[in-house]
């Protein structure tokens, strides 16, 4: 699984139609970057072209990567395609990236309805992986997470103004968003004073198919901003499932200031007399990316053996 060894971040723009270089230039004027330069190849297929860019505000660079082609949900298999699947194996899709993240952001987009027919309509894609400068004269890089997704999120912004352009999508959080959605997840978080969270972390929910009557729900893509996703475990009768998500949602931007110091046996409230205990599992119960998760399950529950 890639994790941040190559990339520190990274996300795409889905197109409609092939994006240009001239136009993909013009939109990254309204970013004002530092530097935007043509980049050379780079692996897996043959990009139609290539830009550097400069994020002086995280201390980063964007390397974007136009593709004329959908983008490669299955991430290939060592036969079938062992060029993708090398590709994605050394984690050029950035960090996080699972087989299935589109397909998953577009059943779990509860929030943004348009999400499945602005993805089903992309043809191409523009692959946006960011990178820490090396270190230099013996200084440590300052790496700040949170600054460097608020810069990607603000050139993917940029870039959805680009001719063809259809959604921002967040593979490591499973997230798909428009110019409207971006824009208004950041005013919203300016006027609570919180972080752009939902842009880069994603609220999924299913019924447990090895428990008949319970619910999961879980977060995807806290591993952007180096915390554990959350996961609750809960029965489906009477479940209020707004009043969990948003439980989900404050815990995780609460963790994501804090640092992880939430322990086993903590306790939070999802509504008055609706209490949850925490426990730590080494993984998760939604399909996909295998991850450790802080699950939150209700006080003096009596959980089913498959959660074991």
């Amino acid at each position: 699984m890639p994790t941040k060894v190559i990339h520190t971040a990274g996300f795409s723009v889905l197109f409609a139609t092939p994006p240009r270089p001239e136009a993909i230039a013009r939109a990254l004027l309204a970013l004002q970057p530092s530097r935007a330069e043509a980049s050379g190849p780079t692996t897996w297929r043959t990009p139609l072209f290539g830009l550097h860019v400069d994020l002086p505000t995280a201390r980063a660079r964007a390397h974007i990567a136009a593709f004329d082609c959908p983008w490669p949900d299955s991430m290939g298999d060592p036969k079938g395609d062992p060029e993708l699947f090398a590709a994605w194996s050394l984690g050029m899709f950035g960090p996080f990236t699972f087989p299935g993240n589109l397909e998953r952001a577009m059943v779990h987009a509860y929030e943004f309805p348009a999400a499945r027919s602005l993805a089903s309509a992309h043809h191409a894609f523009l692959r946006v992986s960011i990178t820490q400068p090396s270190r230099d004269a013996g200084r440590a890089v300052i790496y700040d997470p949170l600054a460097e997704l608020q810069a990607m999120t603000n050139l993917a912004r940029a870039l959805l103004d680009a001719p063809g352009a259809l959604a921002y999508f967040n593979p490591g959080g499973e997230v798909l968003a428009d110019a409207a959605r971006i824009d208004a997840t950041n005013r919203e978080a300016r006027a609570a004073r919180v972080s752009s969270l939902p842009l880069w972390v994603n609220v999924r929910v299913a019924h447990f198919e090895q428990a008949p009557g319970w619910m999961i729900m879980d977060t995807i893509g806290m591993g952007q901003v180096d915390r554990d996703d959350l996961e609750a475990v809960f029965p489906s009768a009477n479940a209020k499932c707004g009043q969990i998500a948003a439980m989900l949602r404050n815990a995780a931007e609460y963790v994501r200031e804090r640092g992880p110091v939430i322990a086993d046996g903590h306790t939070m409230d999802s509504a008055p007399g609706h209490r949850w205990v925490a426990k730590t599992r080494e993984s998760g119960l939604m399909p996909g990316l295998v991850r450790q998760v802080l699950r939150w399950q209700p006080v003096g529950a009596q959980l089913p053996d498959a959660f074991a």
